[in-house]
């Protein structure tokens, strides 16, 4: 017997008396179509609302001969919701519809919610009825967000793409319930993770577990360095990360959704076109129902892929969580639905340890590898001389940047040349005037009126930090040379430009 006919079975309500009639909305799955057969056998009435992106034909159809009734459109669903009971909620959408056209309700009516979206969603728009919190239940949270979600997005992630995520640098964007999985799952499968999260408390909780953890400031930093970005923050309004940041990522780059909605990315990101950013053309195109990023600049080309278009990849395939995890969520909604509220206070309401423990009862029954270096000498004849417009660079190993963790570089600027304002998102640079003599103008990128003015002369040093503009302008009669210094290694596409300048 299924999981949730048993947990029904073995419940007692205390004679309480349930609901007639139940608006159910959630994506049109196998276990939807279980909770609707289960409900209609409690004798209640029910009435479908499916989740917008995961309509399957097949399964409405199916709910259809079962005698439910689907609603599809938000306006059409008012009716059902003035005479419903109770609403079982999927990212507070019955709510959503209540707060935009006020109906009015029955006396007595109340939600179960069971995404942390949702919740998120009802602590900034407080309810005028209870909401059962079935989101961030124990059960709920362990059973689900911990484990079977991650382990859909990773299987879904393998089979999208062909890849493994054994030996592969992989960050984790975001370390709740659903990032703590992927990076476990990530981890067991041999990968290199590093987590970020913009809360200290969750960063020491990956740090405790034995993650490497990365800080704010340094985010940008390891951008370019990993393999697989997996975004688990909610960030429904995110832009989370934004095409600057993409401008950073390795060639061949993949990032997943395993959180909610398209926020996790900029909204540049989501649809086909081209436009040009920071002297790079940027090309987005859509393949095999995924979004790739491509991004030349100059002679240099790479590019990065968004599965699911930015959806949450699991759902976006429409494989959703496994059955048996959902079941149980399933499960818990259920029971809440037909146990009801402690009382009739608005707003959120935790789910009664009674319910988890008695579905638990029934569920329970039925490292990196570096190189090595090798001595080096270069003649600086043989050196590649790189020609800029405003004079010339020759790099120094640049091809061992991936160990040494910085580039070394002898620039000249011609006499009576300025450069272009540009900053870097990665990197510092360290310059050591040779000859000649130069007036360095910098500014952060964010207070573009407060530009401070440094006259470097043989011997002088000056540190440019990140994110700081600099332009430099040779006052000498002849030219101006100069050691520069990068850490991490210098790279054209660490390189955005002043917009006026480009204008």
């Amino acid at each position: 017997m299924p999981l949730i006919d048993q947990a029904l079975l073995t419940f007692k309500t205390a004679d309480k008396k349930i609901p007639k009639l139940i608006v159910v909305c959630t994506h049109a799955k196998f276990s939807a179509i279980e909770l609707c057969r289960v409900l209609q056998k409690s004798g209640i009435k029910v009435v479908f609302y499916p989740v917008g992106y995961s309509r399957e034909p097949e399964n409405l159809d199916k709910l259809l001969a079962m005698g439910i009734q689907v609603i599809e459109r938000e306006e059409q669903l008012l009716p059902f919701i003035e005479k419903a009971d109770c609403g079982l909620e999927d990212g507070a959408r019955i709510s959503k519809v209540i707060n935009k056209y006020h109906p009015i309700l029955k006396k007595g009516f109340f939600t179960v919610e069971q995404t942390s979206g949702g919740i998120r969603y009802f602590e900034e728009h407080p309810p005028a009825y209870p909401v059962i919190n079935v989101a961030m239940s124990p059960v709920k949270l362990d059973i689900e967000n911990r484990r079977a979600t991650p382990e859909g997005v990773i299987q879904y992630f393998s089979e999208t793409t062909g890849k493994t995520l054994g030996g592969k640098q992989v960050l984790v964007i975001g370390f709740g319930s659903i990032g703590e999985g992927l990076a476990r799952f990530a981890r067991i499968l041999g990968a290199n993770v590093t987590v970020y999260d913009q809360f200290a408390t969750k960063r020491m909780f990956a740090k405790h577990r034995g993650y490497a953890v990365v800080e704010q400031e340094e985010f940008d930093h390891i951008l370019p360095r990993q393999d697989v970005i997996f975004m688990a923050t909610n960030a429904y309004a995110g832009n989370a990360l934004s095409i600057e940041q993409f401008l950073l990522m390795k060639d061949g780059a993949i990032v997943c959704n395993a959180g909610s909605g398209t926020g996790e990315v900029g909204p540049e990101l989501h649809t086909a076109g081209n436009y040009s950013m920071h002297d790079a053309d940027v090309h987005i195109r859509e393949e095999n129902g995924h979004l790739v990023v491509r991004l030349k600049k100059g002679d240099l080309e790479k590019g990065v892929t968004i599965l699911a278009r930015a959806f949450p990849i699991n759902l976006h395939l429409g494989k959703g969580t496994s059955h048996d995890a959902i079941e149980v969520v399933m499960s818990l909604m259920l029971l809440a639905a037909l146990k009801g509220p402690e009382g009739t206070a608005a707003g959120l309401q935790p789910l009664g340890l009674d319910i988890q423990e008695h579905v638990a009862s029934v569920e329970l029954r039925s490292n990196k590898r570096h190189g090595t270096f090798e001595p080096r000498y270069v003649k600086t004849k043989q050196l590649d001389l790189k020609e800029r417009p405003y004079g010339g660079v020759f790099p120094f190993h640049n091809d061992l940047s991936h160990i040494a963790n910085h580039s070394v570089a002898r620039a000249w600027f011609k006499a009576g040349s300025k450069t272009r304002g540009h900053y870097h998102r990665r990197s510092q640079e360290a310059y050591y005037a040779e000859k000649g003599g130069a007036n360095i103008i910098l500014w952060h990128k964010d207070s573009p009126e407060q530009k401070t003015t440094h006259t470097v002369e043989p011997g002088d040093y000056l540190l440019v930090p990140e994110n700081y503009f600099h332009d430099v302008l040779v006052t000498s009669k002849d030219d101006f040379e100069c050691l520069i210094i990068a850490t991490p290694p210098f790279h054209p596409w660490d390189q955005f430009f002043n917009k006026e300048a480009e204008a």
